[in-house]
């Protein structure tokens, strides 16, 4: 992993942020368009305006962060990663979907959330990144009890 300066440490931690809220804006918009579309079309439509939307803006992204550019192509030895990464990413699209489909936008919202315990849970495992045993806790203990207040 590499060594950010000060000014590419925060340029990560904005884009990272308005990820954020870019990512949290999709359940209650999903709640609303699956009265009229199914789980697996609107997975498909997700990863359709996804690849649209890069070839759009991605000049836009050189642009931003001209060192991306210089990053490595990818390896013959990574396309078994880059297969499975594809396949879950599909079907967690799908899921999250069905899971709105089926939840309301509130409950839908904050098992959302439970994907940062999860990523942290897993960064820990794979690729022992230290994280903070009171950010997992915290989250957990919130998620649980929003899930016990609902039913």
């Amino acid at each position: 992993m590499k060594t950010l300066t000060a000014a590419q440490s925060k340029k990560a931690v904005g884009i990272a942020v308005l990820s954020a809220l870019l990512y949290a804006l999709y359940p209650p918009i999903a709640k609303v368009v699956l009265h009229n579309c199914p789980p697996i079309t609107l997975s498909a439509l997700l990863y359709i305006g996804t690849g649209v939307g890069m070839a759009i803006i991605l000049p836009f992204v050189y642009w931003l962060l001209p060192d991306m550019k210089k990053e490595a192509s990818l390896a013959k030895t990574d396309i078994p990663t880059l297969i499975a990464v594809v396949v879950v990413n599909i079907l967690a699209g799908i899921l999250m979907n069905i899971g709105i489909e089926l939840s309301t936008a509130a409950s839908a919202s904050l098992l959302g959330n439970f994907e940062v315990v999860a990523t942290t849970i897993l960064a820990f495992l794979f690729f022992h990144e230290k994280s903070g045993t009171p950010t997992l806790a915290w989250g957990g203990v919130g998620i649980y009890r929003q899930l016990c207040l609902e039913h």
